[in-house]
């Protein structure tokens, strides 16, 4: 073999390997293009939002229906009680007096719902973030004995909530009936917030108005939920 053989048979070498990696490349970056589309179009469709109020799972596309966030001063307000958090949504909101009230939730990409905790009862006041339990609010009822005529409240069931147990279940009691229907107007806020998160008023009712909705509300205690709820339910779509 000549030398000029020899040289034309290397160009064509290098040659051919120069086509290869070009055309390995192009696959490469085909490949990452296709499972970057497929890992956004899953992040799309199985975005889940858990009402910590109503305790329905919401999954719905993020660009056309969402929760409003839970605003920046308040956020930096609270950023000790809510360390770690982030992505907060809105599930309820409601003033009274100096008091301002939110049922909040992070947002996550999972349907296994029971690895997240239950949200959180937010309360700002003044200068002041304070946090409580949302459930144990939630299922706040009335006194056995009924309202006490000199007692006035209008805050929502918190730490200092009375409580009662009946054969060894406790809950908190509502110290007026002031205090009762601030609750039934928080719950009927994350109703509204609710429709607009799934985006109409029959995605919604699709949802929440149906027997085994109404059973975990039962099973859970949210007695005042339940109650809103089926009001809400029994009405005219709008």
């Amino acid at each position: 073999m000549t030398n000029r053989e020899t040289t034309n048979g290397k160009e064509w070498c290098e040659e051919m390997i120069k086509e290869s990696v070009h055309v390995l490349c192009c696959y490469a970056l085909l490949f990452s293009s296709v499972v970057s589309c497929i890992q956004a179009k899953e992040s799309a469709i199985s975005q889940t939002i858990w009402n910590p109020v109503l305790h329905l799972t919401i999954e719905y596309d993020p660009s056309k229906a969402k929760y409003e966030n839970f605003p920046g001063v308040f956020k930096a307000m609270c950023a000790k009680t809510l360390a770690g958090e982030s992505d907060i949504a809105v599930f309820a909101r409601i003033r009274s007096g100096e008091s301002e009230y939110f049922a909040n939730m992070g947002v996550w990409n999972s349907k296994e719902v029971e690895d997240v905790n239950e949200g959180d009862l937010i309360r700002i006041q003044g200068n002041k973030c304070m946090m409580f339990d949302i459930g144990g609010a939630l299922m706040a009822l009335p006194p056995t004995n009924g309202y006490k005529a000199t007692t006035s409240r209008d805050t929502l069931p918190w730490f200092d909530s009375p409580n009662e147990c009946v054969n060894g279940i406790c809950h908190l009691v509502f110290r007026s009936s002031s205090e009762e229907l601030l609750m039934r107007r928080f719950v009927k806020d994350a109703i509204q917030r609710a429709i607009k998160a799934y985006g109409s008023d029959a995605l919604f009712r699709a949802q929440a108005c149906k027997p085994e909705e109404e059973k975990e509300l039962s099973d859970s205690g949210y007695v005042i939920v339940l109650q809103e709820l089926k009001t809400y339910c029994s009405k005219v779509p709008q």
